[in-house]
């Protein structure tokens, strides 16, 4: 299946992240991330493993251990359990690819921590709040 291409693909929302569904089964789901700058999916650990890689934009990449700049071609895996997070520095633009597809369990903490404007739990890793 031709998709097309990722500049007529990519749609953002003022709000918070967009993440555009591309395709995928029951095994799992391909979308494009997209974030404007000062946005982020926050630091969470859902049950699904995530292969992400930045194609436009810059943005802080975090796995659980180590906070990194990431910029078109950097690659980001976590496993399933694992956090990860992402805040963009710029208009930034990722291919992610989870599998299992995410069930809404996977998007719970992600949602409240959206509603609190908080990049991450301060419970669960120790690295630097959303200003």
């Amino acid at each position: 299946m031709i998709l097309g291409n990722i500049k007529n693909l990519s749609n953002f929302r003022r709000d918070h992240y967009n993440a555009v569904a591309l395709g995928g089964s029951g095994n799992c789901k391909v979308m494009l991330v997209c974030l404007e700058a000062g946005q982020f999916i926050p630091v969470h650990q859902p049950g699904i493993d995530l292969c992400l890689i930045v194609l436009e934009g810059r943005g802080m990449l975090y796995d659980g251990q180590t906070e990194q700049m990431g910029e078109p071609g950097d690659l980001l895996y976590a496993r399933a359990g694992e956090s990860r997070g992402i805040m963009a520095d710029s208009r930034l633009v990722a291919l992610a690819i989870v599998t299992p597809p995410p069930g809404p369990q996977d998007h719970e903490q992600v949602e409240q921590m959206l509603t609190q404007g908080r990049w991450h739990d301060a419970n669960t890793d120790q690295i630097r709040a959303h200003a």
